[in-house]
């Protein structure tokens, strides 16, 4: 053999060895991360880091999954950059979830926190002592479309055979419901509604005059293609988060199924005229 072929094999050799040694330095659990786009919604980057900051620790510290985190500013986007495959998984709101499930086979993995129930609360000092007296009295409702602070309301309004169009002032006040608490405890709106998480921070400024069932909070969702193993190994690591106080997911992380938004869908049909099935 020649001296030239001979220094050519030993360099191509010594390249592999120095290859080989490289991958065995790299962790194992390393090579082994699956990534994956995850959608929040917040007004920005750095309000998404602090108010879902232990989730995000707990999620980083997986040995089987690396998130790289998107922001936007409403569910909608969110929802948006699923279909559109940008992200992996989103979490959103339980009534677009039923719209997802509905037009691309969106697949749920866990809700936030345990099953929440809608209040109708009015000040502390308010006359108002039931939701048969909200006729024509004025009523702040938190974003369009929002199961806790739009539709079930509107349910139980029903429910007391009030009708929306036979309240007073309505309006859509935004998704802060804190921001809609004080505007009812400043005579803004004579009742308004909120989530059951919300009442209880602010219970001593608002009295609830109607409170809904349980029904899922907003879940985690993935498109379809998610292979069934993949769902099943992040429902694991979301549920076995301890939540950290003040921030998101407080009441940790509960896993659910399709099924258990069929209420949301019965209000969709029944309070929106639409049908997702």
């Amino acid at each position: 053999m020649k001296l030239q072929t001979i220094r050519q094999t030993f360099v191509h050799a010594f390249a592999l060895l120095a290859f080989t040694l490289a991958l065995l330095a790299v962790p194992q659990e390393a090579l082994a991360k699956q990534k994956l786009g995850l959608g929040l919604t917040g007004k920005s980057r750095a309000e998404v880091d602090k108010t879902f900051a232990g989730l995000l620790a707990h999620l980083n510290a997986s040995p089987d999954f690396e998130f790289e985190i998107s922001t936007f500013q409403t569910y909608e986007a969110s929802y948006a950059a699923l279909k559109a495959k940008k992200v992996d998984v989103v979490l959103i709101g339980a009534v677009l979830y039923v719209e997802a499930h509905h037009e691309i086979g969106a697949v749920p993995i866990v809700a936030e926190g345990s099953a929440n129930r809608s209040m109708i609360v009015v000040r502390k000092g308010s006359p108002i002592k039931s939701a048969k007296e909200l006729k024509g009295k004025s009523f702040a409702f938190g974003y369009e479309g929002s199961t806790s602070t739009h539709l079930i309301p509107l349910l139980l309004l029903s429910k007391n055979l009030v009708k929306q169009s036979e309240l007073g002032k309505t309006a859509f006040v935004g998704a802060d419901q804190d921001k809609l608490i004080a505007r009812v405890v400043a005579g803004e709106f004579d009742a308004g509604g909120v989530v059951e998480s919300v009442y209880d921070r602010f219970k001593g400024k608002v009295r609830a005059i109607e409170t809904s069932d349980p029904f899922p909070g907003g879940p985690l969702v993935a498109r379809k293609e998610m292979p069934a193993a993949t769902v099943e190994a992040l429902r694991k690591l979301f549920t076995s988060y301890k939540p950290v106080p003040g921030e998101r997911f407080v009441k940790g992380a509960t896993a659910v199924k399709d099924t258990d938004f069929n209420q949301v869908r019965f209000l969709c049909k029944v309070v929106l005229g639409k049908t997702f099935v």
